[in-house]
Parts: structure tokens; sequence; C-alpha cells
């Protein structure tokens, strides 16, 4: 490592002065973490900071499809709602994901997952129609 110094002789011309890296690098020891653990850091990055996005024309679909996701997703996951597809065409980009969960101003679910993905190629779509998910489990008993 080189650090520029002035000299007695010329006050104003500077000198290179050579260090060595054990001098100029402080010693602070080198913790290392068992490979086998996963730690996660208490930073929220910011993906993880954008709400959720769940879409539907019914109140109560939705509220079933929240529900649903609060269990599995946990406390800190932060959601919002839209029954027009116009909100969700203003709130998809604030957000980490689209979960549908019916159709919304007449478009079905499929057009409308297509639609979103062709908007936000990056964003993720879901549809999970809670009529469906229970017709599906009825069916199984």
């Amino acid at each position: 490592m080189a650090s520029i110094a002035p000299t007695d002789a010329e006050p104003d011309s500077p000198t290179l002065r050579f260090v060595s890296e054990h001098a100029a690098a402080p010693s602070v020891p080198h913790q290392r973490r068992p490979s086998g653990r996963f730690e996660r850091s208490g930073r929220v990055s910011r993906e993880d900071a954008l709400p959720i996005l769940i879409a539907g024309r019914d109140r109560v679909s939705r509220a079933e499809v929240l529900d649903t996701l609060s269990e599995t997703m946990g406390p800190d996951a932060a959601f919002e709602q839209a029954e027009t597809f116009s909100e969700v065409l203003l709130r998809a980009p604030a957000s980490r994901m689209v979960v549908l969960s019916g159709e919304l101003d007449g478009i079905p679910l499929e057009s409308l997952r297509r639609m979103l993905a062709h908007r936000h190629p990056d964003l993720p779509v879901a549809t999970l129609d809670a009529r469906t998910q229970h017709a599906g489990a009825g069916a199984h008993s």
C-alpha cells in the first residue's frame, strides 16, 4: 500500500512512502459461522417490504385468501386488497406479487393473469379462487 507524504526538503511536493499491508490494515479477528446454519438477517429487503396484492371482486373470497396467506406467510407479511382491475393496474408495480382471488370487472382469472404478466413480466401473479378450493376440497372428502 502506498501513501503520499510531504518531505522536509520540499514541503509542497508529495513523495510516496511504502507501507506494508500488515501495518496498514487493522487487525480484526475473523469469525466464521458454521456452514450448516441459515440465519435470517434482521434487515428487511426492499422486496420483503412490498405488500402482496390480493385482487378479486368478491370481498368474502378475498378475505378467505387473505386468511390463508396470512397463516402461510407469517405476521410480518403486508397485504393490500383491490376489487377492480384499474386498482390492480395502479397498485401492481408497487407490490411483491399479485394474488387473484376471483374475477375482476367480468374478466376471467386466466385473462387477468395473462394481462398482468404481459404488463409486468417480472411480477409474480398467482390465481387462488377460494370457491374453487372449497369445491375441490369437498369433492375429496
